[in-house]
């Protein structure tokens, strides 16, 4: 049952796509003017025109995602935690280990939210969670320099021993 819901979820979005309705609407002004139905034709391209331009100008997705990350509290009240477990993948480590500095990819806020609750919860554990992809067993530069970024966070509250 999961099988034909995934495929028929992949075939719904092939024809749900908007690049798929443009996509139909250039064929049928094509088709329009190829029958020489050219104020048709013209009519649907003058539409898909302002169709396109509208979603390339407007920040239509922003308007639409704005009450879903609205829903929740960013960051709801909750205990003090014992340990916090920063999530692995945020670092290039081929890149830091050629420039000696700590560079990161796209999920490099997870280090940032992992320094604001190093400084907000400062009893607690630095878990970090390694990924698959990383060929050494060390914990990468950035987790390190989280580990020691001041007083009240110490080195020994990085738990290696998860590695």
């Amino acid at each position: 049952m999961h099988d034909l819901f995934f495929s028929l979820s992949k075939a719904f979005w092939l024809v749900a796509r908007p690049e798929t309705w443009f996509g139909l609407l250039l064929a049928a002004a094509i088709l329009a003017l190829v029958c020489n139905r050219r104020r048709i034709g013209m009519g649907i391209l003058v539409t898909e025109l302002v169709l396109f331009i509208s979603l390339a100008v407007f920040p239509l997705g922003d308007l639409f995602l704005a009450p879903l990350e609205n829903r929740f509290p960013v960051r709801p009240a909750s205990p003090a935690p014992v340990f916090v477990v920063v999530l692995g993948g945020a670092e290039n480590a081929e890149l830091s280990a050629a420039t000696g500095m700590v560079n990161v990819n796209q999920a490099g806020e997870r280090l940032l939210a992992a320094i604001e609750l190093a400084a907000a919860y400062p009893e607690a554990r630095l878990v970090p969670v390694r990924p698959r992809s990383w060929p050494t067993c060390s914990p990468p530069r950035g987790l390190i320099a989280i580990a020691s970024w001041s007083s009240r966070t110490r080195a020994t509250r990085l738990k290696t021993a998860a590695w």
